[in-house]
């Protein structure tokens, strides 16, 4: 599989489970908007905030550092999330 296709498919998956947990637009948007702003530890400590904080869209926050650890070296790819 080309890295294009793996990159869409893993984030289709983040998205509907962002989506079944209840992830709100705005914290989807201010992840987005320190992913491109932020390094990537910054990027962590905010998911870790949110995931020890017990929001709703808990799924969706595990998700995105499980990504952002798999792709702490590549943070352009993480971007296209």
């Amino acid at each position: 599989m080309t890295e294009e296709k793996k990159l869409k498919n893993e984030g289709e998956e983040l998205a509907k489970l962002a989506v079944e947990s209840g992830m709100g637009s705005k914290q989807l948007q201010v992840l987005y908007k320190i992913s491109k702003t932020k390094p990537m530890a910054f990027v962590q400590a905010f998911l870790e905030r949110q995931i020890g904080r017990g929001l709703r869209g808990l799924t969706g926050f595990v998700k995105a550092l499980e990504l952002s650890r798999k792709y702490e070296d590549d943070k352009a790819a993480f971007k296209k999330f």
